[in-house]
């Protein structure tokens, strides 16, 4: 009888599902609800809108399907911050980014050409909001504090990225800050949402006569979409967004569309750092939080397993587990601890 026979350990393949959120105003005037989909980019939308200008504290969408139109339990409630104030609706006729806007040289946020983010601030790409009913009106708040958005029904296993676009065309520079307050702490993340060359530039990016959209001349983002990345949900299974000022006073915050991505793996065993693979820092991890011989045959059975790749593990027979476990982790062990010692 041989020591082992090899098998194949298919690894547990990434829920990443995402959901398209276009919110704003939806008088068929001044702003527009998005097709639930598909759209050019074959995604479909939730619509967190209104035909009144003032969503109340408590303005409610459940049941949001994700980018393939699939329904979930999530939704999402405007609430009113601690300090804080409430959320507006604004569109078109108020400074929102429309297909084929005027200025020269500008994206279409219909078309293909829709900048994706620049690099210099790690910004996922950005096409896939360049939709001219989502970019075309936003939610807006005046208050420094904020307005809130509660993101509710998540699922407590997974973590969550947030996309994060704002706009609108003023000569003022505007500059909104996105709180996310999870689980696991406070998240934050700034945009330029608006300015143009006849206002003294706070941060000193912007010369005469320069706009802060794409083409240089254009005074709104037309460009950018921000991200806040591995927010948990809290005991409640929310995350709170907060919209408001950012790091000087603009008078008013925007945000006319958010992307909720659901992250995390379901049940590699043995990743006890959460990280979606299993390597020699779960071990440590393992030996702090868990402690257990079948945490620690969990942890040699999918060493060096990813969420993103298929593995061939040998796995023992059953009267040689023991022995091989305590050679493995004796091996991996002392390794971690000449790494301790030549790292400083």
């Amino acid at each position: 009888m041989s020591l082992a026979m090899l098998c194949v350990v298919l690894a547990s393949s990434v829920n990443a599902q995402r959901y398209l959120i276009d919110l704003g105003v939806n008088d068929g005037v001044n702003g527009f609800d998005t097709p639930a989909g598909p759209d050019i980019n074959g995604n479909h939308w939730n619509n967190y809108s209104s035909s009144s200008p003032v969503p109340i504290t408590g303005f409610t969408l459940s049941g949001l399907i994700d980018d393939t139109g699939s329904a979930s339990g999530i939704g999402l409630e405007t609430y009113e911050v601690v300090g804080g104030g409430s959320f507006g609706t604004n569109g078109l006729n108020n400074g929102g980014l429309a297909a084929g806007a005027s200025h020269a040289g500008a994206k279409d946020p219909d078309g293909p050409t829709f900048d994706a983010g620049s690099a210099q601030f790690g910004l996922r790409p950005a096409a896939d909001y360049a939709i001219a009913t989502v970019t075309g009106d936003y939610f807006w708040t005046s208050n420094n504090t904020g307005a809130g958005i509660k993101i509710t029904g998540l699922d407590p296993t997974k973590t969550y990225n947030l996309d994060l676009f704002g706009t609108r065309a003023t000569n003022n520079f505007r500059e909104t800050q996105y709180t996310a307050i999870g689980g696991n702490g406070t998240f934050t993340q700034n945009l330029f949402t608006s300015g143009f060359n006849n206002t003294p530039d706070p941060v000193g990016t912007l010369g005469p006569f320069e706009g802060i959209g794409s083409d240089g001349v254009y005074n709104a983002n037309d460009q950018y979409v921000v991200n806040i990345n591995g927010v948990a949900p809290n005991a409640s299974n929310e995350i709170e967004l907060v919209v408001g000022q950012g790091s000087f006073v603009g008078g008013f915050y925007y945000l006319g569309a958010l992307g909720i991505i659901e992250v995390g793996v379901d049940g590699i065993a043995g990743d006890f750092d959460g990280d979606d693979d299993v390597d020699g820092a779960d071990l440590l991890e393992w030996q702090r939080t868990d402690a257990t011989s079948s945490g620690l045959t969990d942890w040699l059975g999918n060493y060096g397993t990813s969420a993103s790749l298929s593995a061939v593990a040998v796995i023992p027979e059953p009267g040689t587990v023991g022995l091989l476990t305590f050679g493995f982790v004796t091996l991996v062990v002392g390794g971690l601890r000449r790494d301790r010692r030549t790292v400083r």
